[in-house]
């Protein structure tokens, strides 16, 4: 394979076109294209063009047809397309998917048909005049009909949760007696610090390591009030998995990173938060019962 680009070019995470320096001929039928990137593992093959030499020249820039974007919403987009006498094909440029519907001066166009390697392509009909056509995403009305069934389950499990722990609470008879001041055994602070830092240390890096002292050297520092100090680390947990969907949510609404099978590396800096927010709450929960067994 042979590519020419820059140094420039590479660091912006821009595409590079490279071509084989030797033909490669097909026969008919099904194969197997393998890409593999051993003596270069900072590239990834996205796309593979192939050609039919019976099959006619690709159009030249001259030949292009003029598109003007009126419209450019995350799912939507509206564009005049100017005259094309002879018929032409208009390329969507996001991923083949039959959810994306088009119209022509109003009328359906029906399903996409995959073209450019993945792309969205309707064929037009010829005409003298500019033409208006819209690009819809159908399949959103489900989604966010699943996103709000999905957080109204949550509130409904909260509310049971809530509801039960009163109920519980009112079925006890007798007086409760709960130390204000118990002091925590050394397992319900010792315990779950060693296993934080060292669990972090170990499946994240030695940095996190350290930086897990500071969730421990609060949990100490509460333990002497006599509450259920490993709740301190459950709540880190918490917050470090929001801010992990936070960050998620952000990059994909503002960098928009291409899908191709280099799409995760851009989320690669947050896996080490995401291990600490399950960490964290997973040791939270297992000492738990040891902070539960100082009242009494």
């Amino acid at each position: 394979m042979s590519f020419s680009t820059t140094a420039g070019a590479l660091l912006a995470g821009d595409s590079v076109a490279a071509q084989a320096c030797v033909p490669i001929s097909l026969d008919a039928g099904s194969h197997d294209l393998a890409a593999t990137s051993t003596e270069a593992p900072a590239l990834t093959v996205d796309q593979v063009v192939l050609t039919d030499p019976g099959l006619p020249a690709p159009p030249t820039a001259d030949s292009l047809v003029d598109v003007d974007v009126l419209r450019n919403d995350a799912r939507s987009r509206d564009v005049e397309v100017a005259a094309c006498p002879s018929g032409c094909w208009v390329v969507f440029g996001e991923g083949f998917n039959t959810e994306w519907e088009a119209t022509l001066d109003g009328m359906t166009l029906g399903p996409p048909v995959p073209v450019d390697g993945g792309f969205n392509g309707w064929q037009l009909p010829p005409s003298p005049e500019p033409r208006a056509m819209a690009f819809r995403w159908t399949a959103q009305t489900p989604v966010t009909i699943g996103l709000f069934v999905s957080a109204l389950a949550a509130l409904v499990c909260l509310a049971i949760a809530a509801v039960g722990s009163r109920s519980r609470l009112a079925r006890q008879r007798g007086p409760l007696l709960v130390s204000g001041r118990a002091a925590p055994t050394r397992r319900s602070v010792v315990a779950p610090s060693i296993t934080l830092v060292g669990a972090c240390t170990l499946l994240i890096s030695p940095a996190f390591g350290a930086l897990a002292l500071v969730p421990t050297l609060v949990l100490v520092g509460a333990s002497r009030s006599g509450r259920a100090p490993t709740r301190i680390l459950e709540l880190t947990g918490v917050l470090a998995a929001g801010a992990v969907a936070t960050s998620v949510l952000w990059i994909v609404r503002n960098d928009r990173p291409f899908p191709n099978a280099g799409w995760t590396s851009a989320f690669d800096h947050l896996n080490g938060l995401a291990v600490y927010a399950a960490i964290a709450i997973a040791v939270g929960a297992m000492f738990a019962h040891d902070a539960a067994g100082e009242r009494t």
